[in-house]
């Protein structure tokens, strides 16, 4: 009686999407989110690299844990798509808008702006022993990066 509660599973044909049916973007990669506050994520860290002719980029992220160490996936340290060329150099924290200058919030006398960002090397990277760049399955996507010093908190940087 109590199996005829539990639903059938799928196996083979049609469990999964046809190619090309997911993961098609026509515009930013957030699809109905809610703008942050300024002071709301401070635990936040966008992965900095370094790639050839002097140009940086930021290309995965992470968060702070404590004042040395940021928990990021593996797949951002050593993963198969990461290219050779490329090396994770340092971590942001306290950025808010990647496309201003200065973050800063509300209108008129009512604003609020944080300090600038601040760029940390990075001292060592550990990603999980038991992680495989190449997997399909991406078990253990994991790892710690150990910031070169300690990090100051404030309203805008803290875990």
């Amino acid at each position: 009686c109590a199996d005829s509660l539990v639903a059938p599973v799928r196996v083979g044909v049609g469990l999964l999407p046809s190619p090309g049916q997911c993961g098609i973007q026509t515009s930013d990669r957030i699809f109905g989110g809610v703008n942050t506050r300024i002071d709301e994520f401070p635990w936040i860290a966008l992965l900095k690299y370094a790639k050839p002719n002097n140009v940086f980029g930021f290309h995965c992220g992470g968060v702070l844990i404590n004042d040395r160490y940021v928990l990021t996936a593996s797949h951002c340290v050593n993963g198969k798509d990461i290219p050779s060329t490329w090396n994770l150099a340092e971590v942001r924290l306290g950025e808010w808008d990647t496309s201003t200058a200065q973050d800063c919030e509300g209108l008129g006398d009512d604003v609020d702006c944080s300090p600038p960002p601040i760029d940390v090397p990075i001292e060592g990277k550990i990603p999980h022993p038991e992680y495989v760049p190449t997997s399909a399955e991406q078990y253990n996507d994991i790892a710690l990066l150990r910031l070169q010093q300690s990090v100051p908190y404030s309203d805008f940087i803290k875990p």
